[in-house]
């Protein structure tokens, strides 16, 4: 199951789909669960500290702790640190 919805998405990327369609979802499931994971990465990036925020993600995205090496932890790291650099200069903009 999960390959035949990789290879749909990869066949489909170069194509104009709505994303739910190609998930196979209707808009108002793919928008509620679409709201309730950016609440629940929202809270990893406010963790507040890049190195546990990025094992909380690693997490978040299905790692178990045994699967997670350095590599990804900095991958992770990488990441929170970029929605934090966004977030911040969205502030300033803001203001």
């Amino acid at each position: 199951m999960d390959e035949l919805l990789v290879h749909r998405i990869k066949k489909l990327s170069n194509d104009i789909h709505c994303i739910n369609d190609v998930l196979g979802m209707d808009k108002s499931e793919y928008r509620t669960a679409l709201q309730k994971l950016k609440t629940e990465l929202m809270e990893i990036v406010k963790t507040g500290r890049y190195s546990i925020a990025s094992i909380k993600l690693l997490n978040w995205l299905g790692f178990k702790d045994e699967e997670i090496d350095l590599n990804k932890v900095l991958k992770g790291v990488a990441i929170i640190n970029s929605f934090v650099t966004i977030i911040n200069i969205a502030e300033k903009a803001k203001k």
